[in-house]
């Protein structure tokens, strides 16, 4: 399952001082949030671009997944607050 993924792919004029290689403009939403894009530039040919995006895809998407699944794995074994008194420590009260 892919959480982030490509919405736009196209070339774009180098940025100043970019050089004279290709570029391409890369938009990256998203799935489950909205407005949560990633927007950015890569020199390259397609393929190289659409490469980099992949990997990059790959690392995010894994990123993600395997926080999501930690979290699910200790949901049930930890407490989900501390005691009061772990919080505030010996000797020490509530205003």
């Amino acid at each position: 399952m892919e959480l982030y993924r490509v919405i736009e792919l196209i070339k774009t004029d180098p940025p100043d001082g970019g050089g004279e290689g290709s570029w391409w403009k890369y938009k990256i939403e998203c799935g489950v949030v909205a407005d949560n894009r990633i927007c950015g530039t890569r020199e390259g040919s397609r393929d190289e671009v659409e490469d980099y995006l992949k990997k990059m895809l790959d690392a995010i998407n894994k990123r993600t997944f395997g926080f999501q699944s930690q979290r699910l794995r200790h949901a049930h074994s930890a407490p989900r607050y501390l005691p009061v008194k772990a919080v505030l420590g010996k000797g020490q009260r509530m205003n």
